[in-house]
């Protein structure tokens, strides 16, 4: 079998954000995006897990496999069940089950 190597995305505007994501938004039949989501589940199975047994653990500060994904194929961080990039000053969000993006002021740099 044939090993396909990637080139990390790079992302430097909100114009990058949205080319980058065309295959993982809702209407997509990728692969990319079941991928996507079922890592996000296990992310979300944690937090729930760990609020259950009112663990202190932040998820934020632990890595999954999706973690490397949405760095590598999307060019930004995950914070909790959502995927973050800041760019032109503005921090960009990304619901990966909703496919909502929303935009504010940075707070500063990161």
């Amino acid at each position: 079998m044939k090993s396909v190597k990637f080139e990390k995305v790079k992302v430097n505007t909100k114009a990058d954000i949205i080319t980058a994501l065309s295959k993982f938004m809702p209407d997509s039949k990728s692969v990319l995006r079941k991928t996507l989501l079922d890592g996000f589940n296990i992310v979300k199975n944690r937090v729930e897990f760990n609020s259950k047994i009112d663990s202190k653990l932040d998820v934020d500060k632990m890595r999954f496999w999706v973690d490397t994904m949405v760095d590598e194929r999307l060019g930004g961080r995950r914070e909790g069940l959502l995927i973050v990039w800041s760019v032109d000053n503005k921090k960009i969000t990304f619901n990966p089950w909703s496919g909502e993006m929303k935009e504010q002021e940075s707070k500063g740099a990161d």
